[in-house]
This record gives structure tokens, C-alpha cells and sequence, in this order.
């Protein structure tokens, strides 16, 4: 497929539904392995996702005599697109490896325009995660201090119907903070609650005695504070992000439609491997293999091995891409004698790459690309490539509350 010099890339990626939706956890450019698959792709190293129920890709591109082609594309997650009100917050965040596999399958497909033979390649994909890392120690505090809301809060609605057992609003609260440790509330969170009722009655702990009604409204007025304390979207974002070793396994197939004079079907079939380590916040490492095959004018394959480093700095998230290409190619030509042969071409080339992503805000993030792209000395010549786009997510993710 011919590519231009310059691609202007303007991504939606739509979010809907209830439960369970994460983010990314890096501003990437859209990519999928159905728009990989026809060499449509911001970078060659896919990097491990959390999973969406649906996410939309509409690119669009000028080709090298400036026309204007739309290409689309689509991936879900089958297994989100149902309420899950069985999956514990456990299983959410450790699942064994057939969970995991459920939790991250994922279906892409999309379409995109050849120039080169003026019609319309549609691609078909997959993915999934046999391992999905932990989460970091913040995380995991994270979690700890929302089930812990939800404890108090039980907590403090069973005091209130008891406040006529309590002498003042002094021994309410004792008898908050002794049933909250023996439900193995956090630290964090039972501060909390000693921070509210200095709010709600400065004076409390100074009171002897109280009467019924006193301590009724002091625990409810404690309650409806504590309900109304929103959980920040720094808290979300950590119980989202995984550390540690992720194991990404996929595979893509293309296909072209039939039209006159043309034959359709089966264009291209790829399969890859990709492992991402991430060291901390700001760090991550991205390693992929992948072999593909295609059948078109001439007979192609390739094996790419690729290695990608991640760099988050504040609002920007920037990414280099290396990537060797062992490829073998064969098709149709002509010896010295004038007869037919078929010819067999293999060697090796590689393809360089930087990404960067920079956040607008939380739903806008403007994305470029630019690099050495892959050549074989047959259908594809090496060259300077960029990429321009914005990536807009329409809809915010929902909170994680709804896990019991």
C-alpha cells in the first residue's frame, strides 16, 4: 500500500456503557491489530491496553495526490459489554489466567483505503492478556481505602439506630472506630472519619453527655458527609494501572473486497507477541515479535522483532521504536533469456520511530509521529514517514464503586 509522507490522524475513541471501563494507561495514537494488519499503524510496537468495551477509530488520510480517504475502525471488549454484578473486586484485580483472558479479549476491525489499487481493505483482529501485571502498592491502597468507605459507612448507619446506648457522641464514635478496626478498615480511612466529625462538631469530644436525638444527628450529619466525599480522580486512575510484567498475544487478518476484474478474499494473515514491563509511573519498556504473510501480486513474509521505550513526563508521553525486519519476498520476472521465473528476495531492513503525546486535557490529546519506515526493494520503499493527529475521548470512563 502506498502511504503518504503526511498523514493527518484525527481519532475518537468513544467509551460507553456501565462498570469496569479503563483507560488507557498511556496517551497512545489509535491503533489496533486490524489497522496493523494493513499497515496503518502510528507504531509497529503495540503496546499493552486495558481493555474498553468500545472503543471507535476514525482516521482520516491524504494519499500522495492529495485525496482525501476515510478509515475506520472499531475494537471491543465482548466480555464488558455486559454488566458483571457476580465479579468480585478481587477478581477484578487478580484474576487467575482464564479471568484474565475473558477480561482483555478483544475484537478490531477496520478499514482502510489502498490507494494504490483504488478500493477498500478491511482488516479483522484480535488480542488478549495472559498475564496483566499488579498493581502498584498505591493502588492497592487505593482499593483498600475505597471498601473501607463502604464498611464505615454501614458502620455509621448501625450507630445511629443505636444512639440511645451511648452516653455522649464521644463514646458514638469510639464504638464507630472499634467496629471499623475489626472490619479491618484502613488507617487512612478512619482518620478520615475523625476529620469529619471535627467538621460536623468542633466541640464533640468535650460533651459528657448527649442526648438521643444529639447523637442521631451527629452520626447522621457524619454519614452524609461521608457519602459526599468524592473519591479524587487520582484514586481512580491508580486502581486502573497495573505494574509489572504484562503478556499481550494477538493476531490480524486482511481481506479485499471483490471487484470486477479483481479477485477478493484473503490478503494477509498476522500473528504477534508483545511483553511490556513497567517499571514504575514514568518508565516503560515494551518488547514484540510478530510474523506475518501476505499473498497478493507477489508472495511476502516477514518476522519483526521490535523493542519500545515509554517515557511520561507530566502532560507528555513520549515513546522510541525500534524495529528489525527479517522478510522474504517472491514474485514474477524475467531472466536473461526472456523466460518467466520466480524470483525469491530476502534480506533485512528496519523501521525508526519517535511518538509523542501531549494532554490538552482529560479527554484530548494531541499525537505525532515521524521516522524511517520498513523497506524490502520490491513493494516497499524506505523513506521518511510523520503522523499528525488529536485523539478525543468522548465519553469518561465510570467509577469503580459499583464492584462489591
Amino acid at each position: 500500500m502506498k502511504q503518504s509522507i503526511l498523514i493527518f490522524l484525527i481519532g475518537f475513541t468513544i467509551s460507553y456503557g456501565g462498570y469496569a471501563q479503563e483507560e488507557k494507561i498511556h496517551h497512545d495514537v489509535p491503533s489496533s491489530p486490524a489497522f496493523s494488519i494493513l499497515d496503518f499503524e502510528p507504531t509497529s510496537v503495540l503496546r499493552p491496553t486495558s481493555p474498553s468495551e468500545l472503543t471507535t477509530n476514525i482516521l482520516t488520510s491524504f494519499d500522495e495526490n492529495g485525496k482525501l480517504n476515510p478509515n475506520i475502525g472499531l475494537e471491543f471488549a465482548p466480555y464488558w459489554l455486559k454488566s458483571k454484578p457476580e465479579l468480585t473486586l478481587e477478581q477484578f484485580n487478580d484474576p487467575d489466567t482464564w479471568q484474565t483472558i475473558q477480561q482483555t479479549f478483544r475484537l478490531s476491525f477496520a478499514n482502510v483505503q489502498d490507494t494504490a489499487i483504488d478500493q477498500s481493505l478491511m482488516g479483522v483482529g484480535f488480542r488478549f492478556q495472559l498475564i496483566q501485571g499488579k498493581l502498584p502498592q498505591s493502588a492497592t491502597d487505593a482499593i483498600q481505602l475505597i471498601q473501607s468507605r463502604s464498611k464505615l459507612a454501614s458502620v455509621i448507619l448501625g450507630i445511629r439506630a443505636l444512639a440511645q446506648t451511648f452516653i455522649n457522641k464521644q463514646s458514638a464514635i469510639d464504638k464507630i472506630v472499634l467496629e471499623a478496626r475489626s472490619q479491618d478498615c484502613s488507617d487512612a480511612a478512619i482518620a478520615e472519619l475523625y476529620t469529619i466529625a471535627e467538621d460536623v462538631d468542633p466541640s464533640y469530644a468535650k460533651d459528657t453527655t448527649n442526648t438521643r436525638s444529639e447523637i442521631q444527628a451527629f452520626a447522621a450529619s457524619i454519614y452524609d458527609q461521608y457519602l459526599a466525599l468524592n473519591i479524587n480522580d487520582e484514586l481512580i486512575d491508580q486502581t486502573r494501572e497495573k505494574a509489572g510484567l504484562i503478556i499481550e498475544l494477538g493476531g490480524a487478518s486482511s481481506f479485499q473486497t471483490k471487484q470486477p476484474g479483481q479477485d477478493g478474499g484473503i490478503r494477509k494473515l498476522g500473528f504477534w507477541a508483545t511483553a511490556s514491563e513497567k517499571i514504575n509511573e514514568q518508565n516503560q519498556f515494551v518488547f514484540s515479535a510478530r510474523y506475518m504473510k501476505a499473498n497478493v501480486d507477489s508472495v511476502e513474509s516477514n518476522f519483526d522483532v521490535g523493542l519500545s521505550f515509554v517515557k511520561d513526563v507530566e502532560n507528555i508521553s513520549l515513546s522510541f521504536e525500534a524495529v528489525a525486519r527479517w522478510y522474504e519476498v517472491q514474485f514474477k520476472d524475467v531472466n536473461a533469456g526472456g523466460q518467466f521465473i520466480d524470483r525469491i528476495e530476502d534480506d533485512f531492513t528496519y523501521r525508526l520511530s519517535v511518538n509523542a503525546n501531549y494532554k490538552l486535557s482529560k479527554s484530548i490529546f494531541v499525537n505525532a509521529s515521524f521516522g524511517r519506515n520498513y523497506a524490502n526493494g520490491v513493494t516497499q520503499q524506505s523513506g521518511f514517514f510523520s503522523i499528525l493527529g488529536v485523539n478525543y475521548n468522548l465519553f469518561r470512563p465510570t467509577t469503580i464503586t459499583d464492584i462489591k
